[in-house]
């Protein structure tokens, strides 16, 4: 019986381990983005009546096509957003947040 629940607890261990890790707010991509661009993003005034959204976002998350981005000058692969007061880094081809910025 005790053998039984220390197995059990074994594996309760190991699922809140790889379950309730926090996601990464970067996504890996084939160039960094330079900390010219997240200062840019970061030094961006708040908009008046920013976006909200019920669904959780997270980087790697797909926005719809309906949301606009902003540029980010020298550096228009990429485009801003904010959406329930993050400031998100967004890749302008494939509308993957890249980043959410701090």
């Amino acid at each position: 019986m005790i053998r039984t629940f220390l197995i059990i607890m074994t594996f309760a261990v190991a699922a809140v381990d790889a379950f309730g890790q926090q996601p990464e707010n970067v996504v890996p991509t084939p160039r960094p983005l330079s900390q010219e661009v997240v200062d840019y993003v970061r030094n961006q005034p708040l908009p008046r009546n920013p976006v909200q959204v019920t669904e959780l976002i997270t980087a790697g998350s797909r926005l719809p096509n309906n949301l606009e981005l902003s540029p980010i000058p020298d550096a228009h692969q990429y485009g801003f957003i904010v959406v329930n007061q993050d400031r998100l880094i967004v890749d302008s081809a494939t509308r993957t947040v890249v980043k959410i910025v701090d």
